[in-house]
């Protein structure tokens, strides 16, 4: 075994291999200080604030639970599919009202700088009494809940919900 394996071969590392680790440590450092940077900017911008001073993971999760409210009330059957199709697009009313007469919490907190509204698919809804006496092509409407910015950016974008009405045939 001694001849085999000179004493002056037990040494360490040659040039060519500590090139080679220093190499391999440098790439790994800077794809860790990329994605740490990427990651920075990312959470900055999610956390930025509007002029309103809310973020956009706020402004976002109060949409939502709005539209799941909306949601929740208009897929009732005691809204027809025309007391639907005229709701369209309005703002946060001045009064603290709620935006489309709905009963239940009003929308004052919701952001004023998005414009909401209730927008038919090309799926469109059968008549109640259609879908009441279970006719062959009878099909519950699919409708879309938009909240649009006023303008794009950072602490704002356009946030959807679909829903299904009415919800006993859904």
């Amino acid at each position: 075994m001694k001849n085999k394996f000179p004493e002056s071969k037990k040494n360490g590392m040659t040039l060519a291999e500590v090139s080679l680790g220093l190499m391999v440590m440098v790439i790994f450092f800077s794809l860790i200080s990329l994605s740490t940077k990427f990651l920075k900017v990312s959470l900055k911008s999610s956390f930025a604030l509007n002029e309103e001073n809310s973020s956009w993971i706020n402004n976002e999760h109060t949409i939502y639970r709005a539209m799941n409210r909306w949601s929740d009330i208009l897929s009732q059957p005691s809204y027809t599919k025309e007391n639907i199709e005229q709701l369209g697009c309005r703002y946060i009313p001045k009064n603290n009202n709620t935006i489309w007469d709905t009963p239940g919490i009003e929308d004052s907190n919701l952001p004023s700088n998005y414009k909401y509204c209730v927008l038919s698919s090309i799926l469109g809804e059968s008549n109640y009494d259609d879908l009441i006496n279970g006719e062959k092509n009878a099909k519950p409407g699919i409708y879309f809940l938009y909240a649009i910015p006023n303008e794009l950016t950072p602490s704002s974008k356009p946030i959807r919900k679909i829903i299904c009405r009415p919800q006993p045939f859904c």
